[in-house]
């Protein structure tokens, strides 16, 4: 079994019922198995999901803005 970092916060009210039910929590079956043939496709799904989307285009084009438009207050990158 993996080890779990637990971290408690006491002034979290709602933190005292999950850390009560922990040890049941950590039984319960989490792991799937998937295919190669199947990571395959759900990536390039992934992919051809975020190539057609034109928000995470726009974000790709800021993200590669060169920094230069940031040092001269102005650009893609402004957040102004």
């Amino acid at each position: 079994m993996d080890e779990v970092l637990v971290v408690h916060d006491a002034a979290c009210g709602a933190c005292a019922g999950v850390v009560r039910d922990l040890p049941q929590l950590l039984r319960v079956p989490t792991a799937f198995t998937i295919l190669p043939l199947q990571v395959r496709q759900l990536r390039e799904a992934g992919r051809r999901t975020l190539r057609a989307s034109a928000e995470f285009q726009a974000l790709v084009q800021f993200l590669e803005a060169p920094e230069a438009s940031v040092a001269d207050g102005g650009g893609a990158n402004s957040m102004d």
